[in-house]
């Protein structure tokens, strides 16, 4: 994550990502990213949308004035790890996964209250306000909004109805997850 002030200053480096793999640190300046300066955080999603699925990424870096290459690892699937939700492109995405609805992780006393396993897919869905999906094509697990997103995308690239179910007013419900 960067800073909003200073694009290409790590702000937050997440546990158990590539960056901190890599050791990254909050504050590191990203001076090159494969060879090319990122003047914007949008220059570094560029690269990283280019890259293979599993593929590694050089960066120049300066850690208190003093520059240090890191190689960053991204692992097979590394796509399914980030989180979209805010990013403005994701907006037409919903329109064709799941018919514009934005779906939002249920809380943990949520979870708590309507006797859901924290390791189930539980997604706030908008077929109506309160419905919760706890299952679309045979996915269980616990995703967020861009998990289920890419990997939907990935199993169906062409439009299709989806079996899913949600949680209404208490009771089970099996409709059609539509992907456009």
């Amino acid at each position: 994550m960067f800073h909003d002030s200073k694009p290409t200053t790590s702000a937050k480096i997440l546990p158990d990502s590539p960056a901190a793999k890599a050791r990254l640190q909050p504050g590191d300046e990203i001076l090159l990213v494969d060879g090319d300066t990122p003047i914007l955080t949008a220059d570094f999603s560029w690269t990283l949308h280019h890259l293979r699925d599993q593929d590694q990424l050089p960066l120049l870096i300066t850690r208190k004035g003093i520059l240090r290459p890191v190689t960053l690892i991204l692992p097979n699937n590394w796509r399914l790890k980030s989180d979209i939700s805010r990013r403005v492109g994701t907006w037409p995405m919903r329109a064709r996964i799941g018919g514009g609805m934005k779906l939002e992780s249920l809380s943990d006393k949520d979870r708590y209250r309507l006797k859901i396993r924290k390791d189930q897919l539980t997604l706030r869905a908008g077929f109506l306000k309160s419905d919760i999906l706890i299952e679309v094509d045979g996915l269980k697990e616990n995703l967020t909004e861009s998990q289920l997103f890419g990997t939907l995308l990935k199993r169906h690239p062409q439009p299709t109805k989806l079996d899913c179910q949600i949680i209404r007013k208490g009771k089970t419900i099996n409709l059609k997850f539509p992907i456009q």
